[in-house]
C-alpha cells in the first residue's frame, strides 16, 4: 500500500516538525502504537486534533485519493486484527494429530473391511488439503514477520500489534475527514448567511473554507502544547 507509506511519511514529518530540535525531534521513525497519539495532540482551543490536521493537509495536497485508497487497501485490517495465530497454530496441530490417528487406524485395519476402505478414501481425499493448509499457515507467519520488520516492529509481534493500529488509524482518519468536511460546509454556510443591512459579506476563519488547511496558527498552537509536555 503506497498510500500507507505516504501516510507514515506525513506522520513522521509532522512529529519531527512539532518536536523541532528537542531530543524527540529528528526521529528516523516511530512505532505503530504512536499513531494513537495523533488524536491526543489538540489545538489550544481543544476544537481540533493533529489527526484532523493530518486529514486536512492530505486532502489539500491533492492526495485525497490516499484516504480512499487506505480505506480500500486496508479494508480487511479490522477483521484480521482479531486473528490469533498462536490459537490457530494449536488448532492446526490438533487437526494434524487427528489426521495421523486416522491414517494409523487405516493401516491397522483389514483391507477388505468397508470401514478401512472408508478411512482410506477419506485420507486420499484430504491429505493434500491438510498439506496445503499447513503450507499456507507457514506462509502467513512468514509474511507477518516480513511485514513487521518492514514497518520497524519486532519480527515476533502478534497480528493485533501490527493490524490493530493500522485498522484504528484508517477508521479514525475516515471520521476526521468527515468532521473536516462537515466543518467546512458549516463555515461556508455561515459565510453565505445574510449580514446586517441585507448585504452578504463572506467571512473566512483560519482553517475554514477558502483558507489554507489548518493554517500556521494551528501548527504554532500545537507546537506550544507539545513544548509544555
Amino acid at each position: 500500500s503506497k498510500a500507507l507509506l505516504r501516510l507514515l511519511e506525513r506522520v513522521l514529518a509532522l512529529g519531527n516538525h512539532l518536536n523541532g530540535t528537542s531530543n524527540r525531534g529528528g526521529a528516523y521513525g516511530f512505532k505503530l502504537a504512536d499513531l494513537a497519539k495523533l488524536v491526543q495532540v489538540k489545538s489550544a482551543d481543544n476544537k481540533t486534533t493533529l489527526l484532523h490536521y493530518l486529514a486536512r493537509i492530505t486532502a489539500a495536497a491533492g492526495a485525497g485519493a490516499d484516504l480512499e485508497a487506505l480505506h480500500e487497501e486496508l479494508s480487511q485490517a479490522e477483521f484480521v486484527r482479531s486473528v490469533d495465530l498462536a490459537e490457530k497454530r494449536g488448532e492446526l496441530a490438533k487437526l494434524a494429530a487427528s489426521f495421523e490417528a486416522v491414517k494409523r487406524r487405516r493401516d491397522a485395519g483389514k483391507v477388505d473391511e468397508p470401514f478401512t476402505k472408508n478411512l482410506a478414501d477419506f485420507v486420499a481425499a484430504n491429505e493434500k488439503n491438510l498439506s496445503k493448509l499447513q503450507s499456507d499457515f507457514g506462509a502467513a507467519e512468514t509474511k507477518l514477520r516480513e511485514l513487521a520488520t518492514w514497518i520497524g516492529e519486532r519480527p515476533n509481534v502478534g497480528v493485533a500489534d501490527v493490524f490493530g493500529p493500522l485498522a484504528s488509524i484508517v477508521k479514525a482518519l475516515e471520521k476526521a475527514q468527515k468532521d473536516n468536511l462537515r466543518e467546512a460546509a458549516e463555515e461556508e454556510r455561515r459565510a453565505k448567511g445574510p449580514a446586517v443591512g441585507g448585504s452578504r459579506k463572506p467571512s473566512v476563519k483560519p482553517g475554514g473554507a477558502g483558507a489554507p488547511p489548518g493554517g500556521p496558527n494551528m501548527m504554532l498552537e500545537m507546537q506550544l502544547k507539545m513544548a509544555q509536555r
